[in-house]
């Protein structure tokens, strides 16, 4: 306890507090934009996922419908091997009314965002079978971590940026600004009441300049009336 008791605190720095603000705000306005962005894209990709999904239902059932009619299950399995190789497609199931299960694989895990779809393959008004389809959404994870990877490099730029932007130039604004008021301050403290802290040329610290400068205006009438008073004091003592 006692070691602790005289390990030094570490002081805190108005700048340091400032800097340290400026940092969570900024990166809490790029983490809030980005995530607004993120939201507007997947969503975006989302509908593009689902209506691509309809689309490759759509086209796959009219490819099966010939060989599903001349009972080709071979071109049938060949088929659907090749639709497989569509990376948004994670499954693929083909039914003949004929055959039954002719194909059934999968090569992925399914989407819960896109749902699976199960068609009927008619032709000719004759209902030669079905397909049933399951999504991927690998596509949209890519883009969301690829985004996120980018968001994250962001926010170190604003970070970096911010802790840059403060060391060499505020902390050097701030450093011209405030070491002629400690100068200032250091000569009124040695009784130099007679020259006055120069002006910033910052209204607010200005304020606290002239703040500073009516205080040793003031010691100053003071000093000099006390000056008189003794002058007086010792005049009249000498007549005496």
């Amino acid at each position: 306890m006692a070691a602790e008791s005289l390990r030094p605190r570490k002081r805190k720095t108005l700048l340091g507090e400032v800097q340290a603000l400026t940092i969570a705000v900024s990166a809490a306005i790029v983490i809030t934009i980005e995530l607004v962005f993120l939201g507007v894209m997947a969503d975006s990709l989302l509908i593009d996922l689902r209506r691509g999904s309809e689309l490759s239902i759509e086209e796959a059932a009219r490819i099966l419908e010939t060989p599903l009619y001349t009972l080709d299950d071979d071109q049938v399995a060949r088929i659907a091997e090749v639709l497989l190789a569509n990376e948004r497609i994670a499954g693929i199931l083909v039914r003949s009314t004929a055959s039954g299960v002719i194909f059934e694989k999968s090569v992925g895990k399914p989407s819960y965002r896109v749902p699976y779809i199960e068609k009927p393959i008619v032709y000719n008004a004759l209902e030669l079978g079905s397909i049933r389809m399951e999504f991927s959404d690998i596509e949209l994870v890519d883009e969301m971590r690829r985004f996120g990877l980018a968001t994250a490099a962001v926010i170190l730029a604003v970070i970096v940026s911010n802790i840059l932007a403060t060391r060499f130039v505020v902390l050097r604004r701030v450093n011209d600004s405030f070491s002629s008021i400690f100068a200032g301050i250091a000569r009124v403290g040695g009784g130099l009441y007679d020259k006055p802290v120069p002006l910033t040329g910052y209204h607010d610290v200005d304020s606290l300049v002239m703040t500073i400068n009516q205080m040793a205006d003031k010691v100053l009438v003071k000093s000099r009336e006390l000056q008189e008073a003794n002058v007086t004091l010792e005049q009249r003592v000498t007549e005496r």
